[in-house]
């Protein structure tokens, strides 16, 4: 392990934690959103809502935020230099991510 791999896992790690706070940011606009939304919004937000939480049953996919926090795992439990893997799957989730978030934007009209 070298200077230049604890940079690097540390740059990661930092970068995974931001996205993952701001998809736990959206998830509370949504949240809030929802209680007031009926028709089109509604159903826009309900979208959202698919893409961004978990469904709270036995043996359910994964979505957006339980996946970043299983990313946010991987590169912190172990210190090495982040893998080719790991750098793919954050710019996979970070792209998905601000798609949902500019969605939400999008039915919020901000």
């Amino acid at each position: 392990m070298t200077a230049a791999d604890l940079v690097a896992q540390a740059k990661l790690g930092l970068q995974v934690r931001d996205i993952l706070s701001s998809a736990r940011r959206a998830a509370d606009r949504l949240k809030e959103a929802e209680a007031d939304a009926s028709g089109p919004a509604a159903e826009a937000l309900a979208e959202i809502r698919k893409q961004l939480l978990t469904v709270p049953i036995r043996y359910s996919q994964p979505m957006l935020i339980d996946q970043i926090e299983y990313l946010n795992g991987n590169v912190s439990r172990a210190d090495q230099a982040p893998g080719a893997d790991a750098l793919a799957r954050f710019e996979e989730l970070d792209g998905a991510l601000k798609e949902q978030v500019r969605k939400l934007d999008e039915v919020l009209g901000e």
